[in-house]
């Protein structure tokens, strides 16, 4: 299911594996599906990032990543999973490598290291508090999506952690991709500012 808010798209596709975008026979995915998914700003990657071809052809076939700036992929299967991310996912990423990166990838449980390996610096940093397994939260605001909450590190990195709420309303994401407008928004640290906590 894909819908819209503030101009920003956002799939949520659960084991959905987008077979009837294709026709029978040899023919091409249809056009006008494809037209209807771009651009996406936001992507719950379907089947738990495991063997799901037509998922990650249709993507390819739709120009994903069209968004600007940068587009979440987020990710949910068991912690340590012994077959996800599956080979045709870490593909399907590498296809996307940009120069700058325009994906950021997102995880709710630690897989793996050797099932990342090959896109280790798309994942994004621990935000808040290290963890197995924890929740993502995305925030939208100012006209662009933020990281607010993710507790998997894969390689060393900084943890980010923020300032208080300013009170101010603003449009979230969280795991169970429900959208929360009286979300308090938080302003990220200013250069120079106080640095995150290690």
């Amino acid at each position: 299911m894909r819908f819209s808010a503030e101009d920003q798209g956002i799939l949520v596709s659960g084991d959905a594996g987008c077979v009837d975008f294709k026709p029978k026979g040899r023919k091409p995915y249809y056009s006008d599906l494809l037209k209807a998914l771009s651009p996406l700003h936001v992507v719950q990657v379907a089947h738990h990032a495991g063997n799901n071809a037509h998922f990650y052809r249709v993507l390819k076939a739709a120009q994903y990543p069209t968004a600007e700036p940068q587009s979440f992929l987020l990710l949910s299967h068991a912690t340590h999973d012994r077959h996800r991310p599956s080979g045709e996912f870490r593909e399907f990423v590498e296809h996307l490598r940009q120069d700058p990166e325009k994906v950021s990838v997102l995880f709710t449980t630690q897989p793996r290291p050797e099932k990342i390996s090959d896109f280790a610096s798309l994942v994004h940093a621990c935000v808040g508090s290290f963890a197995e397994k924890g929740d993502v939260r995305l925030e939208f605001q100012s006209g662009a999506w933020e990281v607010k909450k993710h507790a998997i590190v894969v390689a060393p990195q900084p943890v980010q952690n923020y300032p208080v709420s300013t009170g101010q309303p603003t449009m979230a994401l969280a795991t169970n991709l429900a959208i929360k407008p009286s979300i308090k928004i938080v302003q990220p640290p200013k250069k120079g500012g106080r640095k995150p906590n290690p």
